[in-house]
């Protein structure tokens, strides 16, 4: 299969249109899935600022009641955090990381003996943290009261407001990849147009000089360079056609020329024929001794005439016998 696509030849204007149609579409999809990317990163920025200014808030409102154990307070606080209408859920740990309250425990605070891991991560940082899972965000710091730590705390906020927007924004890029997609499509299919159009004309014009169609003619307008070479081609063929025009006034001149050469050399063969025939008839008569007898002096002269003369006769016959070959 491949190698029928490679001895396949594809037009000028298919390769251009798929070359330029695969390079927008890579581009397009590339630039979607990094704004995407960056979309849902700026969304998860987004929410853990959220989640430190909440922390930073509880953090002040909770620093001293943690230090006092100020349990009414601090069970007021974790009250009104569940009883909000945001969806956030919140917990505090002592100063070694017991579990103290919890506000998706509304009755009552929650003092359990043993460590709890997270209070135990949070009051071993001295920053914030953040904890992404599937549904939620978890957000934890440790409460420093002057240079004393007295606590921690952990919130925990629901992602699905991040989900929309992802989602929400997945779709928008979708749509976006889509209508970027479809016009560099077209833009790709004009420009091949563009280009391979002309290309074709010029391709087709070609094939017709090679066949005699020597007055064969483009115009090009679409580009400054398809210009300069739809000229360059005419004045080529302008050439062409005033070169053949000279060959064949030449070829008819060198006919002329042969028929007139053929013509002269008949003449002179046929007049040069007559009187050789006449002088080769004497010598064949003085030879018989038809006028007398010869002295041995004159028999030796006839002899170099009759030799001469069958020469010139050869000469002749070569000369009438070239004309009449060159004659067709």
């Amino acid at each position: 299969m491949i190698h029928q696509l490679r001895g396949k030849r594809w037009s000028l204007q298919f390769i251009l249109t798929v070359t330029m149609t695969t390079l927008v579409t890579a581009g397009v999809v590339v630039i979607t899935v990094l704004s995407l990317q960056r979309e849902q990163s700026s969304f998860r920025t987004e929410l853990e600022a959220q989640a430190d200014v909440l922390l930073e808030t509880l953090e002040n409102v909770t620093a001293s009641p943690l230090y006092q154990l100020d349990v009414d307070f601090l069970e007021t606080t974790m009250e009104a955090i569940g009883d909000s209408d945001a969806d956030v859920a919140a917990r505090l740990y002592s100063d070694n990381g017991r579990l103290l309250a919890d506000t998706e425990l509304m009755d009552e605070l929650v003092f359990t003996l043993e460590p709890d891991p997270l209070g135990l991560e949070l009051i071993a940082q001295e920053d914030t943290i953040f904890t992404w899972h599937d549904d939620k965000l978890v957000a934890g710091k440790p409460v420093i009261l002057g240079n004393q730590l007295v606590g921690a705390i952990s919130i925990e906020l629901s992602t699905a407001s991040l989900d929309a927007k992802t989602t929400a924004a997945n779709q928008q890029g979708l749509l976006v990849a889509i209508i970027a997609a479809s016009v560099g499509i077209l833009l790709s299919w004009l420009i091949s147009h563009i280009i391979a159009v002309p290309l074709q004309e010029m391709t087709q014009a070609a094939k017709r000089i090679s066949e005699g169609e020597y007055g064969t003619k483009i115009q090009s307008e679409t580009t400054k360079e398809l210009a300069i070479l739809a000229t360059a081609f005419n004045t080529m063929a302008d050439q062409l056609q005033e070169t053949f025009k000279n060959l064949e006034i030449a070829r008819d001149e060198a006919v002329e020329a042969l028929k007139f050469r053929n013509q002269i050399l008949a003449n002179i063969s046929h007049d040069a024929r007559t009187p050789l025939s006449v002088i080769s008839l004497y010598s064949e008569m003085l030879q018989n001794n038809i006028f007398g007898d010869l002295t041995e002096g004159q028999q030796e002269a006839l002899k170099t005439l009759d030799l001469n003369a069958k020469r010139l006769q050869f000469f002749i016959n070569n000369l009438l016998d070239e004309a009449a070959l060159n004659a067709g």
